[in-house]
């Protein structure tokens, strides 16, 4: 029950090792899902794969929507086609 902190050569090496030496098969889709921002892991899996396009899925929270922003002129300029982007959890009332 312990969180698994992960630097960033870490999480680098983990996905190399999952795209090169799982035995995939043929695929329609492969999808991963990456956390909010433009970090390291997703320029490495740029120039890791050929990525056909990418969706977005945020939350309506503006916070949530500049990572948008930004995610959105990051696959931009690695020449990724953004193919969407979802709003999740638009109807969500808290509780509090």
């Amino acid at each position: 029950n312990e969180a698994m902190i992960w630097r960033g050569p870490m999480v680098q090496s983990a996905l190399k090792q999952f795209i090169r030496d799982v035995s995939w098969g043929p695929l329609d889709f492969l999808i991963v899902d990456l956390p909010p921002g433009t970090g390291d892991i997703h320029l490495s899996l740029t120039q890791e794969v050929v990525i056909d396009g990418a969706v977005i899925v945020s939350t309506p929270q503006e916070l949530a929507l500049s990572d948008v922003r930004r995610g959105v002129a990051m696959f931009h300029k690695v020449n990724v086609p953004v193919l969407g982007v979802v709003e999740n959890m638009s109807h969500f009332i808290c509780g509090t």
